[in-house]
């Protein structure tokens, strides 16, 4: 009988331990760790065209783990019985929002807070300068809204977002649906506002800025504690990493986590800087992105997205490196854009993807100024963020190979601003 009721104590005490562990690795619905060779991937603005040779949404789910487009384009998915976020449920595939601004030519896409009602309703939502003109927003034609005030934000999350953004698939308030905020420019705005128009004033402060998103985010989470919403903002080059992550982390901390159009300085708006300024943001983003691993928080950084151009294979080799630096369990997303004949951005499939890391024996080291590497059981990360080339010995007793399966010979060159990571097993880091 005593063993009897031992073994019964035994399989329950078990089967708590299996039930606890699998509901911390999908508490809010949120996906467990991947289980594809180099972690996971992502991709912005898929196309499904069901062209000869284009991938499906079929295709798609089970190669990237997270994505973005815009709200038209779900609606399509939807119509068509291709939604990605029902084929598979555990994917972080989010929705483009603006609520910074207002803009009648973006209406279509259904990402814009509603332009006619705002302004027959409440124009004090809007900027206005000096001269009573509305404000733009970095020289767009979008108008900017007094995007922090809590009657606005009460308005978007209790009347536009169920009546006109969230769709048949997002509309639960229960189901853990994604979504990622445009225009996250933390820092102040510079609007030649009258000096009594309070509103503007607390706008051309950083303090003003950053306490309007952190009461938006506030809010989206007071109004739907199961969704998520990432900002799409970055690192900056003219800023050091010591002078920008702690108003980032603040801000941050607010949201589930940041999507970013730039990884590297190829294919990014600060690629003209100074190396030194280059420095500033990946040294930024490095420390920033184990910020964000540490919180708990989302990290969906990509390549081509901000001037829309396909990445050589060189810079998808130094962009992978980087992003193996910086890794850390299953929250951070690798992304390249990448086209077809046309030029349209269609997602397939890269050899990065199909080759494994193995387990990290190490975390991201600074092996020389500027030069840095990380280790893993079955790869090697090595980036050159100094001014001049470098030249590497691999670990002795390996042949090594590149993700397209070339044989990568001892010592590795590395140009400035470029990393390679190399594949073949490793016992222990590389001296």
């Amino acid at each position: 009988m005593k063993k009897q009721l031992f073994l019964t104590l035994v399989v329950a005490l078990g089967f708590l331990l299996i039930r606890t562990l699998v509901i911390n690795d999908f508490i809010y619905g949120e996906p467990v760790a991947s289980d594809k060779p180099s972690g996971q991937f992502g991709f912005p603005y898929p196309n499904f065209t069901d062209a000869s040779g284009a991938m499906t949404a079929q295709q798609f789910v089970t190669m990237f783990d997270a994505a973005m487009h815009n709200p038209d384009v779900y609606l399509q998915w939807i119509n068509s019985g291709t939604d990605i976020r029902k084929l598979n449920p555990n994917g972080v595939y989010s929705k483009h929002l603006s609520l910074r601004t207002l803009d009648k030519s973006y209406a279509s896409e259904g990402d814009h807070p509603d332009y006619n009602w705002i302004h027959a309703n409440h124009p004090e939502w809007i900027l206005h300068d000096a001269n009573g003109k509305t404000v733009s927003l970095e020289g767009s034609t979008e108008e900017s809204l007094d995007f922090g005030n809590p009657a606005y934000l009460d308005w978007v999350f209790s009347t536009w977002f169920p009546n006109n953004y969230l769709d048949s698939t997002d509309r639960d308030p229960n189901l853990v649906t994604w979504y990622v905020l445009d225009n996250g420019n933390f820092l102040r705005m510079y609007i030649n506002g009258a000096a009594d128009d309070a509103v503007c004033q607390r706008y051309n402060t950083d303090a003003g800025v950053q306490t309007a998103f952190k009461t938006l985010f506030d809010k989206f989470h007071h109004y739907y504690p199961n969704k998520r919403i990432l900002v799409s903002t970055g690192t900056l080059s003219y800023m050091t990493a010591e002078q920008q992550l702690p108003w980032m982390q603040d801000v941050l901390s607010h949201a589930d986590g940041m999507f970013d159009e730039c990884l590297i300085n190829d294919h990014c708006y600060w690629n003209s800087q100074p190396n030194d300024g280059k420095r500033n943001a990946l040294k930024a983003m490095l420390q920033l992105a184990d910020w964000l691993a540490s919180n708990g928080k989302y990290f969906f950084p990509n390549i081509g997205l901000y001037d829309g151009t396909q990445p050589t294979q060189a810079q998808v080799n130094f962009g992978f490196a980087f992003f193996n630096l910086l890794r850390s369990r299953n929250k951070q997303f690798f992304s390249i854009v990448t086209q077809d004949f046309n030029g349209m951005w269609r997602p397939k499939s890269y050899p990065e993807q199909n080759v494994p890391l193995g387990q990290a024996l190490e975390t991201s080291q600074q092996v020389a100024p500027n030069v840095y590497r990380r280790t893993f059981s079955q790869a090697v990360a090595y980036v050159n963020l100094s001014d001049t080339p470098v030249s590497i010995n691999l670990p002795a007793g390996t042949t090594y190979k590149n993700s397209l399966g070339q044989t990568v010979n001892s010592p590795l060159t590395l140009s400035s601003f470029s990393g390679l990571t190399v594949y073949g097993s490793t016992s222990q880091p590389s001296p």
